[in-house]
């Protein structure tokens, strides 16, 4: 978690408690109750209230991943969850080797080994990279940089300690940039609405992180794939921000 003023409450399907399972009992800001095959996660404010924003995320779609990606997101998750640090694996998707798993034991950053530097500015290379968010939070613009950076990363992951999950995989690397600095001003302009301006500065954050990739997806300089079902809130911000960015480049 980020601040202790945010909560989140978590349901999914069969009547018995998985606390033990997406947080090895461990995290005290999460209340988990069992109600349908999709989790459903309320951002409550302080004193109780639930925010405007909600979250729904499609269990399922994380049991489809291939071998390669479940191992990756076993691995991230595993550690991430016991010991509340980011966690990175990475992999060759042509040969399927295992290029790198580390961590600098930080709750909000892990670096990128230099011994994988020099594979990933390869753009002969297709290397798949995981790494998690132990606060939840969506794909932040240094991740997204990295994909348009990179010209040896094939996709990214990145996992949250919920559950949910984004794969970006790059198509236009040399637009993400300027359609992201584009979309951060349309995303400014829309925060003075009142549609938006209830939201807190921390929900406000998540609802621009997701957003962004969406729009980015929308406008084809990337492919996302994500199990976070897309709330109305998302779905407005992602036709703004996808304008701006289809705009940039004109």
């Amino acid at each position: 978690m980020l601040e202790s003023d945010l909560c989140i409450t978590i349901w999914v399907k069969g009547g018995k408690s998985i606390y033990e399972v997406l947080n090895a009992g461990k995290d005290k800001a999460y209340h988990l109750k069992r109600l349908g095959d999709a989790v459903h996660l309320e951002f409550m404010s302080e004193g109780g209230k639930v925010a405007p924003m909600k979250i729904d995320i499609d269990l399922r779609m994380a049991a489809r991943l291939n071998k390669n990606d479940g191992d990756a997101r076993a691995y991230v998750l595993g550690n991430g969850r016991k010991t509340g640090h980011e966690y990175l694996y990475a992999y060759d998707s042509l040969t399927a080797k295992v290029l790198a798993t580390h961590t600098d034991g930080k709750y909000n950053a892990v670096s990128t080994p230099d011994y994988l530097e020099h594979g990933l500015i390869d753009k002969e290379r297709k290397i798949v990279v995981h790494h998690n968010h132990p606060n939840n939070a969506p794909p932040s613009i240094s991740d997204v940089m990295s994909v348009s950076s990179y010209s040896g990363i094939d996709a990214a992951f990145i996992h949250g300690h919920d559950g949910s999950f984004y794969k970006i995989q790059p198509l236009q690397r040399g637009n993400i940039e300027k359609a992201t600095k584009a979309m951060s001003k349309a995303a400014k302009i829309a925060s003075r609405t009142s549609e938006f301006a209830s939201l807190s500065d921390l929900e406000y954050a998540w609802l621009i992180g997701v957003s962004r990739v969406s729009a980015l997806s929308k406008a084809g300089f990337i492919k996302l794939t994500s199990n976070v079902v897309m709330s109305e809130n998302i779905k407005k911000m992602t036709e703004l921000m996808t304008v701006a960015a289809i705009q940039s480049i004109k």
